[in-house]
């Protein structure tokens, strides 16, 4: 019998917290790709950048999880109260500061140097910054499809920074979602590739390329 009554945890690993949030970026990028609502850009935008950040920190923790510790002195002090409560050191009531996405993005250039983090997918990633902070904190009133057209440029660059820097993290247990958007231009996307739709860039559609291998873990 099932016991109701049971404890139920809500556990989730920084890198199922970051493949979902890119999850979320793939549903709404469809629909706005369905629709054409802008308003759906904004979701993209946030949950995008929500999951670059965790996993950017990821790597970071695969090479030293000190390195995700904004303050390494605070960090350590921190870290001798976590001891005698003994929990893990972000659980506690007053964690030390992690890295922003932007110091995390810095981070990884510096001390994993990966060669697929190129200056132009940086470029990128601190325009998508730009954006998120301007739906954060106040407004925004930007051209739609600069924003596809920046979404599409972060895809493949992104997508091979991840594929090398997090090799057999599960991806197929986060992409649940193995429909396809139901129109036919976009019937060929699978797995990741959903999350960029045959973007109208000008007067020619582009399909991106294909990264079904990474998408299916």
């Amino acid at each position: 019998m099932t016991n109701h009554g049971a404890e139920r945890r809500f556990a989730i690993s920084l890198a199922e917290n970051g493949f979902h949030s890119l999850d979320r970026a793939i549903s709404v990028f469809e629909q706005f790709d369905s629709t054409g609502a802008e308003i759906l850009l904004k979701d993209t935008i946030m949950f995008l950048h929500h999951g670059v950040e965790l996993l950017m920190k990821q790597i970071l923790v695969n090479h030293s999880e000190y390195l995700v510790f904004k303050d390494l002195q605070e960090a350590s002090r921190k870290q001798m109260q976590a001891n005698e409560l003994g929990l893990a050191v972000l659980f506690l009531e007053n964690p030390p500061h992690t890295v922003t996405f932007l110091e995390a993005i810095d981070r990884v250039r510096a001390f994993v140097r990966p060669p697929e983090l190129t200056d132009y997918l940086v470029a990128d990633l601190r325009e998508l910054n730009r954006l998120r902070n301007q739906l954060e904190h106040y407004t925004i009133d930007v051209d739609a499809k600069e924003i596809a057209k920046l979404i599409a440029s972060i895809h493949s660059q992104l997508m091979a920074l991840f594929e090398a820097q997090l090799p057999g993290i599960g991806l197929a247990t986060v992409f649940t979602r193995a429909s396809v958007v139901a129109e036919p231009r976009v019937s060929y996307c699978t797995g990741f590739e959903r999350m960029f739709p045959c973007l109208e860039i000008g007067s020619r559609r582009r399909k991106p390329s294909s990264v079904a291998s990474f998408a299916l873990g």
